[in-house]
Formats: structure tokens, sequence, C-alpha cells
């Protein structure tokens, strides 16, 4: 059984230092010695929908390093610079915000949907899902 949780907003975000630009066009950002990737690892959904989108537009992929969790991915973008794909909630929370800024991207989106998976028949943990369900439902709505 699915049961939809609420939206979540994935952005790319670049070091407050890059260049301030109105708009970016993903051909923009990614030009041949430009920003590199500091994308999640591979299986995370995000970095597929990137990688993706870069083969769609024909744009050569320049990954920087591969990361394991956004509070480190942010750390990474803070310090060293390049281009990370995070949920807008987890960016406004962390605690590199202010070395960080959100690209306003032209073509590209990433619109998705936080999801509980879990069995359909009863179980002995229904109270303790239906509470998490809740509790989530809240935070993202």
């Amino acid at each position: 059984m699915r049961i939809a949780l609420g939206a979540e907003q994935v952005v790319i975000v670049a070091p407050s230092k890059l260049p301030a630009k109105r708009r970016w066009q993903t051909m923009a950002v990614a030009r041949p010695g430009g920003q590199g990737l500091v994308p999640e690892s591979a299986g995370c959904g995000c970095r597929a929908a990137l990688l993706k989108s870069y083969d769609r537009l024909q744009l050569p992929i320049r990954i920087a390093a591969e990361i394991f969790g956004e509070d480190l991915q942010l750390s990474l973008l803070a310090h060293s610079g390049g281009l990370g794909l995070v949920p807008r909630r987890q960016f406004e929370q962390s605690a590199h915000r202010r070395q960080l800024r959100i690209l306003d991207v032209v073509d590209f989106a990433l619109p998705a949907t936080v999801t509980l998976i879990r069995n359909a028949g009863p179980g002995r943990f229904d109270p303790v899902l239906d509470l998490l369900a809740r509790e989530l439902k809240a935070k993202l709505g």
C-alpha cells in the first residue's frame, strides 16, 4: 500500500559566490570548465533525474564528488564549490544555507512526492505507522 505524504521541492544549489544571474539554463551551469556536480551516491532518484536531464540535453556531465547525505553534501558545496540537488526543506534547515544559494534553473524541475510504502495487511506496527504518516503529512503539508 502506498500513502502519499506530501510534496517535496527539490532545488539546485551552488555556493553563494557563484556569479548572480536571475535565471540559469542547465547549459549555462554545465558548460565545460564550469561547476562540477556533487550528487548523492548512485541509487538516489534525484541524482537519476538530474543525470537524465543532462543526457536529454546532450550535455557533458562532470561529477566532482559523490556524497551520501544532504548535510555532508551541503557542507562540501559551501566549502569547495560545485552544484548539488537537495530538497528545499533540507537546504532551509542547513547550517550552511548562508554560504549557498538556490539557482533558478529554467530547463530543470523535479517535483517529488514523499510516499510511505507499507504492507496492505494488518500488522502489529500499524499504530506506529499511522502516527508516522500523520506527523509526516503535517510536516510536509
